[in-house]
């Protein structure tokens, strides 16, 4: 196994949408001739984050702090 995880997190942790930064990851990839480690890369299947605003607000967290309460967690988790 190689190491793709810092492509992972790359992917993870974009403001962007997960599917274009994934797509983004492997064009470098192709582009620096790792060819092992974009295999890798292409077979990883991005988690999906197991809350989101309306879990959060269910549970008391009131509508304006949501959004830094999503990321927070998220930051923490990934």
């Amino acid at each position: 196994m190689l190491v793709s995880r810092p492509y992972e997190l790359l992917v993870v942790n974009s403001k962007g949408r997960t599917g274009d930064t994934k797509e983004w990851v492997c064009e470098v990839l192709k582009y620096r001739g790792a060819s092992a480690l974009l295999c890798e890369f292409e077979q990883w299947t991005v988690p999906r984050f197991p809350l989101n605003g309306n879990i959060l607000k269910e549970n008391g967290v009131p509508g304006e702090n949501t959004g830094c309460g999503l990321k927070s967690l998220r930051t923490r988790i990934f």
